[in-house]
């Protein structure tokens, strides 16, 4: 189940919906009730064999009972080994559901459903038939994953470039059986588990499955260290699948060291920026005003005035009399006017700090403030590290540090 999964998802076939388990539950089913029969008439259990027995089945319960199907038939052929001469006998009971299966339940499935099941399963497993991928994994075994517990370096040229999906088949099934291997190592002699191991990914999303995030979760007690290198972490999204972003992250996050070189994807360097998380932060800010003011203005006025003023007056006395009167009139009138201009300019500048919580590092740092090498920096190449439990002096304690790579 696990290499068809991986075959599913190197040919880009990955993160099924709810509608589509129903075919990995017919592929188990099948398998249940195809791999018992074959080791019991063989002793053994092939590729091939599977897709022959899966392939030739009856579809009718009374062919099985007609001699030239069974002329013809690997799966009646296999039928009646295990029953009449195993090589490896099988309980009775067991024996009898087995072709009480075949005989009567699996012909009873519709004919295009039956058709599909035996397609889903035999699609898969045909490239190991035949060919390079045959020759890895199908014939005669020179190379095991335990062979790292005594030293051995294993290296798998399988470049994805030029075997394309088998490439990526390849590698993620000895990797999974390397994984496997190392987390049942406890179990062995002193001397199958006492040397560290390493598993080394490049271009890791080619890779990388469901099943990694269960192995980083124990690798540390079997003595394993993995080492995973890829572009950004949405090619791990793109690899599991939609609806499978969760999984990458919790392979993503058990990782305790992560090394961000310069990189334009938006998401990784937001990953990046929310790993090594907020902190206070003193924030500057700086104000700069400057104005011009204009006055223009004008007044003009007039005022008049006229008046009369009069007086009579007579007096008597002994011997003489007199009287005077007079009167007269006053006028005047005058204008007035100005004009005024102002002018003024004015500036002022304002400087203020303050603390807050904030960024540590900007997702925008790790595009634009990490040196990429080559001959611009002088063969340097300069990565931000970051440790869970970590504490650096040169950062104050934080769990992050800079670091110079040379070429």
């Amino acid at each position: 189940m696990n290499v068809l999964e991986m075959s599913d998802r190197a040919m880009g076939a990955g993160g099924q919906s709810s509608e589509d388990r129903f075919w990995p539950a017919s592929q188990r089913l099948l398998l249940n009730k195809t791999l018992p029969i074959l080791y019991a008439a063989d002793g053994q259990v092939t590729v091939s064999g599977i897709v022959q027995f899966v392939t030739s089945a009856g579809t009718k319960p009374e062919q099985y009972l007609d001699s030239a199907f069974l002329a013809r038939s690997f799966a009646a052929q296999t039928i009646v080994r295990a029953d009449k001469s195993p090589a490896v006998r099988l309980p009775v009971n067991e024996l009898k559901a087995l072709i009480d299966f075949w005989v009567h339940e699996y012909t009873a499935i519709p004919e295009k459903t039956r058709g599909n099941q035996v397609i889903s399963l035999s699609a898969p497993l045909d490239r190991f038939r035949s060919g390079r991928m045959k020759s890895c994994f199908c014939d005669r075994t020179t190379i095991l994953p335990e062979f790292a517990f005594q030293g051995g370096i294993i290296l798998l040229d399988m470049a994805v470039s030029d075997w394309k999906e088998d490439g990526k088949l390849g590698q993620v099934i000895f990797k999974h059986g390397f994984e496997r291997a190392v987390e049942a190592r406890n179990g062995l002699d002193p001397s199958q588990r006492e040397r560290p191991v390493f598993l080394f990914c490049d271009e890791a999303q080619n890779f990388a499955s469901l099943k990694d995030e269960e192995f980083l979760s124990v690798c540390r007690s079997s003595r394993c260290c993995v080492i995973y290198l890829t572009q950004n972490i949405s090619a791990y999204y793109a690899r599991f699948g939609q609806g499978q972003t969760d999984a990458a992250d919790a392979l993503i996050g058990k990782f305790g060291t992560t090394v961000f070189n310069v990189n334009s994807c938006f998401r990784t360097n937001q990953h990046a920026s929310n790993l090594i998380g907020r902190g206070l932060q003193s924030r500057r800010t700086t104000g700069h005003s400057t104005g011009t003011n204009t006055s223009r203005g004008m007044n003009e006025g007039s005022n008049t005035n006229k008046g009369t003023s009069s007086n009579y007056g007579s007096s008597t006395g002994s011997g003489q009399a007199s009287w005077n009167s007079g009167s007269g009139d006053s006028s005047g009138s005058g204008e007035n006017w100005g004009v005024n201009i102002g002018k003024g300019t004015n500036e002022s500048r304002n400087y203020s700090e303050a603390e807050q919580m904030d960024n540590i590092l900007e997702p925008n740092y790790f595009a634009t403030a990490l040196k990429s090498g080559g001959p611009k920096h002088n063969g340097l190449v300069t990565a931000i590290w970051v440790k869970a439990g970590a504490s650096y002096r040169e950062t104050g304690g934080a769990n992050w540090l800079k670091v110079t790579f040379r070429q």
